[in-house]
């Protein structure tokens, strides 16, 4: 039986899907938020981009990805130009980007301030942080991009000022791999040790020409700005024109608006310093000039109101003459009042001796005395102690423990018969409230709660009350009395 309905291999229907794929969908421009970025090792993009209620995957090769200016982030509106593809071994669609970009200025400004925020409340905009520009560094490091202007300006606007050594460490200033490359140079200044030959840096700069936000986009990299703020070198950020404000401005030491500004800030003028140096130094000898004149009258003043010193020193020296011959005087006195009281006061060393042999004779029977009266009396305890246990009768102890056992034995028993557990061992429940575990003894106070405890025997169980309050009627009530 023949029929009219083609018959396809499974790739000779990829194909022929492929071809109506990429001949219908050959230029066209998608809108979407970005959910996902996953860069291969091969250093192709998959992105994966959603509206409200679709997802679609993109890929944009590594030749391409290098060219974006602004690298794609979760959550980012973008507008991805490609053509339609399908993917056979996955039986899937997916657009090959050609360029991406966002989609308006609101959407890159909406997400700039969300990280903004981020970063405000996480402290590292703080000016607690914030380091002191050194005033004259010995060493500064530039972070920048070694062509264009930028760095031509900055050094010779440091050779008109004041010549410094002066530290470069190029990197990328615009594209995806521009914020690490800067990273590692701050990082790379901050670990400089000076034993390798290499002066540290004093203050770092990181500088860069104007631009649109999407090429100035890498300063606002969440972890480059974590990196300036803790690094230990103050940092002068110089980005752009004065009207472009970025990320990394708000986390540096110092902000300055244009790359010659900073280096203005970084250094001051030699010049302007040595006419400082020449006006403070004329002040200072022209001030001690007119101290010294001053001092001089006031010296020469205070001298004539003097005595002459050869005089002052005359009448000393007669008072020192007679204070030295006083004391020899009453130096000898002193000696000799001090031989009259050690001589009175002279004992005999034979005396000494049998004094110390009286007081060791009466410390030694003093000892042996104590010694016996102890021993007396400890044989009298043991003598005492023999008696008491020979008189105690241990028969009699037996019987009176045997006699309060039973008693113990009996109460036990009594406490089992009175317990309210037999009573459960015959069939009855014991009903509990859930809240305090309390009995419940009326069907008045059941009725009260939605669920009570029911113990058993072997157990307890909850139950819920279904029904309302049923009184007893007069003959059930009749008939429970006479029972």
């Amino acid at each position: 039986m023949t029929t009219n309905i083609p018959e396809y291999t499974v790739t000779e229907l990829s194909n022929a899907l492929k071809n109506v794929v990429e001949t219908s969908f050959d230029k066209i421009i998608v809108k979407g938020e970005v959910s996902r970025v996953f860069i291969a090792q091969s250093g192709h993009a998959y992105i994966t981009i959603k509206d409200e209620f679709s997802v679609l995957e993109t890929i944009c090769f590594k030749n391409v990805f290098e060219k974006i200016k602004i690298t794609p982030e979760q959550g980012l509106e973008v507008q991805c130009k490609g053509r339609m593809s399908t993917f056979s071994k996955k039986s899937s669609y997916q657009l090959i980007i050609t360029d991406i970009h966002p989609a308006g200025l609101g959407a890159l400004m909406a997400m700039l301030e969300a990280r903004k925020q981020k970063l405000l409340k996480s402290g590292y905009f703080d000016k607690k942080r914030k380091k002191q520009i050194p005033f004259l560094p010995e060493v500064v490091g530039v972070v920048t991009s070694l062509k264009g202007a930028v760095i031509r300006d900055i050094l010779h606007r440091f050779k008109d000022r004041f010549p410094r050594k002066v530290l470069i460490w190029p990197t990328l200033v615009q594209g995806e791999d521009a914020s690490l490359e800067i990273i590692n140079a701050i990082k790379g200044f901050n670990k400089i040790s000076g034993l390798e030959g290499i002066d540290k840096p004093d203050v770092i700069i990181v500088a860069r020409g104007g631009g649109s936000i999407e090429d100035l986009w890498c300063f606002n990299d969440e972890e480059l700005i974590i990196t300036v703020s803790n690094s230990n070198i103050p940092i002068i950020s110089a980005i752009g024109h004065e009207t472009d404000t970025t990320l990394i401005d708000l986390a540096s030491d110092y902000r300055a608006p244009t790359p010659t500004a900073a280096a203005e800030i970084a250094v001051p003028v030699r010049l302007e310093l040595i006419d400082k140096v020449s006006s403070f130094s004329s002040r200072l000898v022209s001030s001690l000039t007119r101290i010294l004149r001053e001092s001089n009258k006031e010296l020469n003043s205070v001298k004539r109101g003097l005595k002459s010193p050869e005089k002052s020193m005359d009448d000393l020296i007669q008072r020192i003459d007679f204070a030295s011959s006083r004391l020899k005087i009453v130096m000898k006195q002193k000696i000799g009042s001090y031989e009259d009281n050690v001589l009175s006061y002279k004992i005999d060393n034979r005396d000494i001796l049998l004094n110390l042999s009286y007081k060791f004779k009466a410390l030694y029977f003093a000892d042996k005395n104590f010694v016996q009266s102890l021993n007396s009396k400890i044989s009298i305890l043991e003598k005492n102690t023999n008696i008491i246990f020979s008189r105690l009768n241990k028969q009699l102890l037996l019987s009176k423990l045997s006699y309060y056992l039973e008693k113990f034995t009996y109460s036990i028993k009594i406490l089992e018969t009175l317990s309210y557990k037999n009573i459960l061992n015959r069939g009855f429940v014991l009903i509990k409230s859930i809240k305090d575990k309390k009995p419940i003894k009326s069907a008045r106070s059941a009725v009260k709660e939605e669920v009570i405890e029911l113990e058993f025997y072997d157990g307890s169980i909850d139950a819920k009350v279904l029904n309302d309050l049923k009184k007893k009627s007069r003959k059930e009530t009749y008939k429970t009395n006479l029972q």
